[in-house]
């Protein structure tokens, strides 16, 4: 690459920082990473994992890409270390509970939890039709959603404990069940849409952003989501 890509990288530097500054002082952002194969330029024809983490202010429409070689804990809670907000993130588990030096509430998203529940149909239809049909429900009427929510925490109380955790109900239940649970300060319901801040209980855009990390080189175009650094 002849260095030109780094060089391009530091000229921009500025633009990136100040990026990254306005989009702390949002209140609120959604959060997700990819994994990515990485090219090591160091062992020729190499590859070795990374993760491209992105943070998505939806009110602005700002979006910030970090990449790191890590998918740890320690990833989000240096970048939201003076965060103050709602941060919105699937169920991994590097989100939970970040000590950092503000204040964050967190909450989660029902995307990972609408595909479970379509996975979960071919095994027990009545179950994750049922499911499914809620989470319809809360997405088309996000802004008053809160008696739909209860209704449906109450649903997954009573008939959780009546499958198999290891079927695909149960993981989708489960999994549904522990994004109710997920929130930094106890006795709070975990999605807060109904917030003064509308929030959304889906997160696609920064699950599932709009960019392919493509990068050219000397013999044509590297495959999409290839990074090279």
């Amino acid at each position: 690459m002849n260095g030109w890509f780094l060089k391009t990288t530091d000229l921009l530097d500025n633009l990136y920082r100040e990026l990254n500054h306005l989009m702390m002082q949002t209140d609120y952002l959604q959060v997700d990473k990819s994994l990515l194969e990485v090219q090591d330029p160091h062992k020729k024809g190499s590859l070795h994992r990374g993760y491209m983490w992105v943070y998505r202010d939806p009110v602005q429409g700002l979006v910030l890409y970090k990449y790191d070689k890590s998918r740890g804990k320690q990833v989000p809670k240096v970048t939201l270390n003076d965060f103050n907000g709602t941060k919105q993130t699937d169920e991994y588990a590097a989100y939970d509970h970040l000590q950092t030096n503000g204040h964050i509430k967190h909450i989660g998203c029902l995307a990972h939890c609408l595909r479970k529940c379509r996975e979960a149909q071919a095994s027990d239809e009545k179950r994750a039709n049922y499911a499914l049909k809620q989470i319809q429900r809360l997405y088309h009427i996000e802004r008053n959603a809160k008696p739909v929510i209860l209704e449906m925490e109450t649903w997954l109380k009573e008939n959780i404990n009546n499958v198999l955790p290891q079927s695909a109900i149960g993981i989708a239940m489960h999994y549904t069940y522990n994004q109710w649970k997920k929130v930094d300060i106890p006795g709070e319901v975990l999605l807060f849409y109904w917030d003064p801040v509308l929030l959304s209980i889906f997160r696609r855009p920064a699950d599932n952003p709009s960019v392919t990390f493509v990068f050219q080189t000397p013999d044509g175009v590297t495959p999409a989501g290839l990074l090279i650094c």
